[in-house]
């Protein structure tokens, strides 16, 4: 039986940013009364996940008992297939289980679509090559992109978001219907942004290059990863209501690091390299920590990318166990304080893993030689 082609899945455009892979191997993590739920499949030994509502739906991808990749829902404990064709691509989902993505024709031209209720839209964007839902709210507004133009879908209508002269790539959208995402300007240079009512906002960098925000949430807490002016990206957290600017979380010991999720209690969930390799971060209580830290001793667990956190503290990612690809649910919420974490340094990076990462080619935000420059992206 085949696995999952992820380098296929998780595709979402010439230059979207994905969720950083990394097999680091697990450290003596003590043992506490915390918890790592499979999420389950569709009858294949293979599931990867894309994205999270912030009350615990997912959407993403499984391998069937005949060997096929469909999108699968989950939604209040269970797994369901809602029939999507092969070529369809599910990129986000909101609270009451409405989804967004993009379904590609016979032609290879892609077109946003919404699904809800049991019934599958295609909106009604234009474009000649390609459109994608990225991200939706519990309002039922939908950003994405179409042919590097970003959108907002609102009300039944398209808007068009600002632009600085280049692309640009939406990211979220929160229910107050800001969107955070990325612009280029003429000249090639990334710039993170947010928008509010075809508003155009600059946040800024850590002073390096360029800034990409991934993930918001209703209390306009923005997260994301920026160079700095050292060169690698490193994670950060920026509060739209002006209480704090643009804040670097630093790394567990690394160079580099990257945030790509956060819930309404402002916790992030990300990667970052450690002093010897790479691993899974948990920012709270303004310290990061190790999210092998959480990890039941001699889970089987290896945890290879964090795309979401709930507003419950349930961390969702896919890893791997057994050999297979699997989407984890791991509680947070009973584990060791920041401050009873080990060390970065006991985190040993799998030479191997590393050779399985170059052999896919996908593209990554960090990397064991360092993050590159945004821009350079």
């Amino acid at each position: 039986m085949k696995s999952i082609d992820m380098g296929k899945t998780r595709k979402r455009g010439a230059d979207r940013p994905l969720a950083v892979v990394a097999m680091a191997s697990l450290c003596a993590c003590q043992a506490f009364a915390g918890s790592i739920v499979d999420l389950g499949d569709l009858g294949g030994n293979n599931t990867f996940a894309t994205a999270i509502s912030s009350n615990g739906n997912v959407v993403g991808v499984s391998l069937t008992s005949g060997g096929q990749n469909h999108t699968f829902i989950y939604s209040g404990g269970n797994m369901t297939d809602p029939g999507f064709n092969s070529f369809t691509h599910a990129w986000a989902i909101n609270n009451f289980g409405y989804v967004t993505g993009s379904i590609e024709s016979q032609t290879d031209i892609k077109r946003a679509f919404e699904y809800g209720g049991g019934s599958f839209t295609t909106l009604p964007v234009s474009s000649t090559r390609f459109a994608s839902g990225q991200a939706i709210n519990d309002r039922g507004e939908i950003a994405g992109y179409s042919d590097d133009n970003g959108f907002l879908y609102s009300g039944g209508q398209f808007l068009t978001l600002p632009t600085l002269g280049g692309i640009v790539y939406p990211f979220a959208i929160n229910n107050n219907g800001d969107v955070v995402g990325y612009a280029t300007t003429t000249q090639g240079a990334a710039r993170g942004f947010v928008s509010r009512n075809l508003s155009f906002r600059d946040l800024g960098t850590l002073g390096g290059d360029g800034t990409r925000p991934t993930a918001i949430n209703d209390s306009r807490q923005v997260a994301g990863y920026s160079g700095t002016a050292a060169g690698p990206n490193h994670a950060f957290l920026y509060s739209l209501d002006g209480t704090q600017g643009m804040q670097d979380l630093g790394t567990l010991g690394g160079s580099s690091s990257a945030a790509f999720g956060i819930n309404s209690s402002g916790q992030v969930v990300g990667q970052s390299e450690t002093a010897t390799g790479v691993a899974l971060f948990l920012y709270t209580g303004g310290v990061m920590a190790d999210l092998n830290t959480y990890l039941p001793a001699n889970s089987g667990w290896q945890l290879n990318d964090a795309i979401g956190i709930t507003d419950a503290g349930i961390v969702i990612g896919n890893g791997t166990f057994n050999g297979n690809n699997r989407v984890f649910l791991l509680d947070t919420t009973g584990g060791p304080t920041p401050a009873e974490a080990p060390e970065p340094g006991s985190i040993a990076l799998v030479s191997a893993a590393v050779a399985m990462l170059a052999a896919r080619g996908r593209q990554r935000l960090v990397s064991a030689r360092g993050c590159r420059s945004v821009s350079g992206q």
